[in-house]
């Protein structure tokens, strides 16, 4: 690492004594100085292109639109362009004093301005032939997020992200087109700023004692240093990362500094988060009458630790747990300093941020994370070299307790009160399990990740660029989970000597490089882009946990050294190596007829030796038919007409290290004093990747000058070469090996985007984002399946991977009170497991979309954002005790149940403890009851800003823009849990986030 800072230097230092642009001898130039803004609402247009026509002389506008050139006295006018904005040639007035001031107009066609990228090559959303997908930090900035995930939830066709927790720093699940795999992660492929980041956590499960189970990574990652994320999701858009691009890559793009003079911004926001829904709870005497109830149904009477209702605990007492346990406010402080500025062949950006969020949670329980970034971009325009050097370092803490406390809130309302007389925890003479032990219970977590990347470009000569791209990233995680004795009732045998901490250490190191070579020239054919290169990429993980037991002090039990015994429960390593060469070849004929070929051949130390290389590549293609003259001619409101198709094939790595080894383990019983080793897992030199190939057509409309633009593609992808257990037979010794099955899972969908310009005058300007995914999901194929008992059970040919097999309950036996099931298989028998399973219901999305619409007024901005989703889930049978058990508190829906003999219900009847019924258990273990509608509209997102500016002699006027946001505000669902998204029962659920905020520029 310090090597490669070193020689980052050499060449910073080199560009400044040989690039740094100076006046030609003899020459006397004239210094033009303006402003170039909108002229809708005369804003500042930020780096806007002002280029001296015939010349290749340029600059762009600073943060308040200013701009300042040299010219010669033969140069007579300015060409000025922006992204969305329409370009104009501006005659000089070279004897003039005054400062120019420039405004643009808007072009609604902005369509083709609007630039995407694959990482590899940057085009138009107009000449694209790919599908990706785009969030800008516009609208990134806009929400009050500690995760950029939770920014583009919802706002992208295609991509549906799932946060599976309101714990911060939680977990995040995101699908690109469905699940493409039975056994192999479905997880995308992560690049910031070009460097592999990691997908999946790297929390210890050991150590994090159930609250954070699956931290996110991303959760290091500032989301106001993020400049754009792009999710690319068809063939000709992933088949360039070939192995790595089967379920989908998302490009994150951190900021650049702009040219101009230096630019102080400041920004801080503080907010608060609680939960937006309840779950209608039973009453105390509600409780109570099920409690008796249960009992009179089974026959027998309350027993010694029947607490509850056994006269131990007072029956009219109440206590609404939610209230009590998740019913607090999470606290946000969010404050970033950033400084930017540059001339034209060099520029920079600093930035420093400091985030804080507490928690619902009873007790000083946080999260807190600090991050730096910086970036240096040399090489103006003109200059044959660029350099871009980015660097980025955070470090988050988490102080929670062990457990999510939201799995407590069914303990019985009539429970006994959480502190005794003396202010001290109640264990009520040991009959009461207090829930605030846990905050005692500490779960303490330290998270530091650094990403240094450089991009290197030179010119060789007209069309002709080398360029290379270095990056390297570490990750590194320290948890500590105690268990005190404090935490133990005093009525329980717990001693010093069996209290426990766990101890765990997680790392991963990455480093790349990519060179590259790049040519694109223009003849009467044509327009031609040859790209050329090659990766390099080792990836180095470890991880260590510990069990510490025997402590003589709660005070000690965080330091692993004050442990009498120690025991190793997790360890692991891996080393992965990868290498590629690539190449892509793109035709563009007269802005008409496109065609793009890219092709990657990948080698992975992740598979067997006799298959560890690959190939893979894809063919796109586009007519904008908008452009063919009789469209032009005679359909004028069209402003855009495209149809594109991609075809390809990527692959999918989501594996761990060494999958193909075999393995051994010891024995536990020593034979003559020494242990000896036996086989565990078989080798298998074939082991390889799944492949995944991918179609997809598409047709691009904008009408009346692109004020209304309207996408609709269709995609299909199946995925082949599964990475599952082949079955054995016995007399091998094994059950299976890892294998390459001939299995096939097919993702097929339609995703329709619409934007529209309702109002646009003067002073007011309406616009409306809507999109819309319809996915489906098959296993078209599975040979074995049905001697494959790990899968056999869970999956079938023809349905989707995602349909519960399950056994049918037909509903509660009127005679009985218990639920029925469905006799499947006809042999008189029902309730048979596995012989009576059946795959008639699906755990999954039916449809999902959002619709935006954002308002300009002046100076005020507002918008807003509803996302909507079409979905099933788990329900609280299958997470919560029977209806009568001891300590466990149902929702008030229970209270239609089965009380004697013809009642017709859904409920069955209640149950106590020694009493569960063996077709409750059934039913809620494997039974298609526990699956129901999850279905949910939310108030994903709401703003409102209004900005100033006030000019300055100095050039550097001052801006002030004050803002109220919003985020998750309310969710309307049937969903009997506590958040439908997540399908939370028993687990914090998102929270609701409002907070105020400043954005002050000097």
């Amino acid at each position: 690492m310090g090597k490669l800072c070193q020689y980052i230097s050499y060449l910073i230092f080199a560009y400044l004594l040989l690039y740094a642009w100076r006046p030609a001898r003899g020459q006397t130039p004239a210094v033009i100085q303006g402003r170039v803004l909108s002229a809708e609402n005369q804003q500042p247009l930020v780096g806007a292109s002002v280029l001296l026509k015939g010349t290749t002389s340029g600059t762009t506008t600073d943060r308040e639109g200013f701009f300042t050139i040299a010219s010669s006295e033969n140069t007579r006018s300015l060409i000025v362009s922006f992204i969305g904005y329409r370009s104009i040639d501006t005659l000089l007035a070279l004897t003039s004093k005054e400062q120019l001031v420039i405004s643009l107009q808007q072009d609604l066609t902005m369509l083709g301005e609007v630039k995407v990228s694959t990482g590899y090559w940057e085009t138009s959303a107009r000449l694209s032939t790919g599908n990706i997908s785009k969030v800008t930090a516009e609208t990134i900035e806009k929400q009050p997020v500690a995760n950029v995930l939770g920014a583009i939830s919802g706002r992208m066709p295609g991509v549906y992200i799932q946060q599976q927790s309101g714990v911060p720093g939680g977990g995040f699940d995101i699908q690109i087109r469905g699940i493409n795999s039975v056994a192999s992660g479905n997880q995308p492929l992560y690049l910031i700023d070009g460097v592999p980041f990691p997908s999946v956590s790297i929390t210890s499960p050991a150590a994090s004692g159930g609250i954070l189970p699956n931290a996110s990574p991303l959760s290091l990652i500032n989301p106001l240093d993020i400049e754009s994320v792009e999710i690319l999701k068809d063939a000709d858009a992933t088949a360039i990362y070939g192995s790595r691009g089967a379920n989908g890559v998302v490009l994150i793009k951190t900021k650049r500094g702009s040219q101009g003079s230096p630019k102080l911004v400041v920004n801080y926001q503080q907010g608060a988060g609680r939960i937006t829904r309840k779950i209608q709870m039973l009453s105390t005497a509600e409780y109570v009458q099920m409690r008796s109830e249960a009992f009179a149904n089974d026959k027998a009477q309350p027993g010694p630790r029947d607490y509850d209702v056994n006269g131990t605990w007072d029956k009219s007492r109440y206590t609404d747990w939610q209230k009590e346990l998740i019913g607090g406010t999470a606290k946000t402080i969010n404050g970033q300093l950033s400084l930017s500025g540059g001339s034209q062949n060099i520029s920079y950006l600093v930035s420093g941020n400091f985030y804080r969020e507490t928690t619902v949670f009873p007790g000083d329980l946080s999260y807190q994370r600090g991050t730096a970034y910086m970036n240096l971009n040399i090489g103006g325009p003109t200059q044959n070299f660029h350099g871009d050097f980015s660097l980025s370092y955070s470090r988050e803490g988490n102080n929670l307790a062990k457990l999510d406390l939201t799995s407590l809130i069914t303990i019985a309302p009539n429970a006994p009160a959480l502190f005794d007389e003396s202010g001290q925890l109640n264990w009520a003479n040991g009959t009461f399990s207090n829930p605030l032990a846990y905050l005692r219970r500490k779960y303490n977590a330290q998270a530091s990740n650094l990403i240094a990347n450089g991009a290197l470009r030179y010119r060789l000569a007209h069309g002709l660029e080398v360029k290379a791209n270095l990056g390297y990233t570490t990750m590194s995680r320290g948890d500590v989970q105690t268990n005190p004795l404090s935490s133990y009732s005093p009525f329980s045998n717990t001693t010093p000597a069996s209290i426990s901490s766990y101890f765990a250490n997680s790392q991963i190191n990455t480093w790349m490089a990519e060179p590259q070579l790049s040519w694109e020239t223009k003849t009467d054919l044509g327009q031609f882009s040859v790209l050329a290169g090659g990766t390099l990429q080792q990836t180095d993980s470890k991880n260590l946990a510990i069990q510490g037991t025997g402590f003589t002090s709660d005070d000690l039990t965080e330091n692993i050294a004050s442990a009498n015994s120690l025991k190793i429960s997790e360890t692991g390593y891996g080393q992965y190596h990868y290498a590629a060469v690539y190449g892509r070849l793109n035709y563009n004929s007269g802005g008409k007829y496109l065609l793009n070929l890219t092709a990657r051949r990948d080698g992975s130390s992740r598979f067997g030796p006799n298959r560890r290389l690959a190939n893979f590549g894809a063919v796109g293609m586009a007519w904008i038919f908008s452009e063919e003259p009789f469209f032009k001619n005679n359909l004028a409101i069209l402003s855009l007409g495209k149809i594109r198709a991609s075809y390809g094939a990527s692959g999918n790595d989501r594996i761990g290290d060494y999958g193909y080894l075999g393995l051994w383990q010891t024995t536990t019983n020593a034979y003559q004093g020494s242990l000896g080793l036996y086989p565990v897992r078989i080798p298998n030199p074939d082991f390889a990747w799944e492949k995944n190939k991918k179609l997809e057509f598409a047709l691009e409309t904008g009408f009346n000058g692109s004020r209304l633009n309207l996408s609709v593609a269709y995609y299909r992808n199946r995925s082949s070469s599964l990475l599952v257990g082949r079955p054995l037979p016995p007399s091998t010794g094994f059950n299976s090996v890892q294998d390459n099955l001939p299995a096939k899972v097919q993702n097929t969908g339609w995703e329709v985007q619409l934007q529209s310009v309702n109002l646009r005058n003067k002073n007011l300007k309406w616009q409306t984002f809507f999109n819309l995914t319809v996915p489906s999901n098959k296993l078209i194929s599975f040979p074995g399946l049905e001697s494959n008992f790990s899968f056999a059970d869970r999956y079938e040919v023809g349905k989707a991977l995602s349909v519960y097999k399950a056994l049918p309950v037909t509903g509660v036996d009127p005679l009985t009170g218990q639920f029925a099931f469905e006799d499947t298989d006809g042999d008189g028998t029902a309730m048979e497991y596995p012989d009576d399973l059946k795959a008639n219901k699906k755990i999954d999305r039916s449809y999902f979309g959002s619709l935006e619409n954002t308002f300009r007024f002046g100076a005020w901005e507002a918008g807003v954002t509803v996302q909507f989703v079409k979905q099933t889930g788990t329900n609280y049978i299958k997470n919560s005790a029977p209806a009568g058990s001891f300590n466990a508190n149902q929702p008030k829906s229970v209270l239609t149940r089965w009380q004697k003999e013809g009642d017709v219900t859904s409920v069955p009847r209640f149950m106590s403890d020694n009493y569960i019924s063996l077709e409750y258990l059934y039913a809620m273990v494997y039974g298609d009851v526990t699956v129901s509608d999850a279905s949910f509209i939310r108030l994903k997102n709401v703003y409102i800003s209004f900005q100033t500016g006030i000019p300055s002699k100095s050039k550097t006027g001052k801006q002030l823009r004050i803002f109220l946001q919003g985020q998750n505000l309310a969710t309307f669902s049937d969903f009997a849990g506590l958040d439908p998204e997540s399908q939370s029962y028993l687990t914090l659920p998102p929270l609701a986030g409002l907070c105020a905020g400043v954005n002050v520029s000097f």
